[in-house]
């Protein structure tokens, strides 16, 4: 009975196992969605026809949710929606002061979330700055001869001391502008700013990734598109700009080069700058993630997900459940035996000696 009930746990475990590892999760591939990261969880909303943009609250574990198109109506989103990551539950706020699309979202340390440019239902694009108090759920539009022209689909990142630099993008044209010129807007004094960068400033582009390196003093920008909608080379697509200086650099990198993509989004994740999704790569040759390890400020490593272990993992799951069966098969039969070998040998014994009737004539 022990073993049968210890054979019986093996097997339900091992089962349990396989079905963990088959129900995982995995997105199908898209563009223009949006990717945030709280608490050790990468949250990943919409994508392809959807472009709200999305950022985590001041108390890192509300999802904020704005703007974006919906793909059933063609048209703008009219509402915020809140998403508490800990009790995995959505609630709605206050009506949008206004809602566009193809901008980016970032909150600073007050809580206040800023939305720069971006594009209205119509097709107008602006350079205005919504700013929405996450705390008090309250609006208000802030609008500056001194602001960026109107574009979309640029990088942003808030910088340590509260200020957000602005980066590239495309405007009504579908040209790109510029990363020679870099745009900071003080979120203390609301006020904008421009200087021009210097050294290997990347080429024109839109649709590119850009997060804060982790010694907090340059930004590292990936892929991207030209004016003419086309995909950079992989050795024109990652770039680091010192916040101080303001001086371009190409990084030292070693690894397997991805292809340049665009349209995806990155956010840093312990040592690693992690990419998701977007768009010019084959999924048969690159994960739909990619990781670049920016531990060292002088030389980044790209490295994989090993998207190959759950399929080792399960055909070694696999294997073992087929080993157990086999083994409780061949003992059941070997008991089933000797049970009726034992059968046979009472039965026998049974029989009086001074019977011999059973044997005929």
């Amino acid at each position: 009975m022990s073993r049968n009930y210890l054979i019986f746990n093996i097997i339900w475990l091992i089962i349990q196992r396989l079905i963990e590892v088959n129900c995982e999760i995995k997105p199908q591939r898209r563009i223009h969605h949006s990717a945030t990261y709280i608490n050790n969880k990468l949250y990943i909303l919409g994508g392809q026809d959807i472009d709200e943009t999305d950022v985590d609250g001041v108390d890192n574990k509300t999802l904020i949710l704005y703007g974006g198109r919906s793909f059933q109506t063609n048209v703008n989103m009219n509402l915020v929606y809140m998403f508490d990551t800990e009790s995995e539950s959505w609630k709605t706020t206050a009506e949008n002061y206004t809602h566009k699309r193809s901008l980016s979202g970032l909150i600073n340390s007050n809580g206040k979330m800023y939305l720069f440019g971006g594009r209205f239902d119509y097709g107008r694009i602006v350079n205005d700055i919504l700013i929405f108090d996450t705390v008090n759920t309250s609006w208000r539009n802030v609008t500056d001869s001194s602001a960026p022209a109107p574009r979309i689909n640029y990088g942003a990142v808030l910088l340590p001391n509260q200020t957000i630099i602005y980066l590239g993008g495309m405007n009504a044209n579908n040209g790109s502008y510029s990363l020679r010129e870099v745009y900071l807007y003080d979120t203390n004094n609301d006020h904008w700013d421009v200087k021009l960068s210097t050294g290997s400033i990347p080429s024109n582009r839109h649709g590119f990734s850009a997060v804060l390196g982790l010694n907090g003093q340059q930004i590292i920008i990936f892929g991207g598109r030209n004016e003419k909608l086309n995909e950079f080379d992989p050795s024109n697509s990652l770039y680091t700009l010192n916040i101080n200086s303001l001086q371009w650099n190409i990084p030292n990198v070693s690894g397997k080069i991805p292809k340049s993509r665009h349209n995806h989004k990155a956010n840093v994740f312990r040592k690693y700058m992690v990419i998701s999704f977007g768009t010019n790569y084959d999924q048969k040759d690159e994960s739909d993630i990619l990781l670049l390890d920016i531990n060292d400020n002088n030389k980044f490593k790209w490295t994989s997900l090993k998207h190959n272990n759950n399929k080792l993992e399960i055909l070694l799951i696999i294997g073992s459940i087929i080993v157990i069966i086999v083994t409780v098969a061949s003992i059941g039969i070997y008991k089933y035996k000797k049970r009726k070998e034992t059968q046979y040998e009472i039965d026998v014994d049974r029989v009086p000696l001074d019977d011999l009737s059973f044997l005929g004539n």
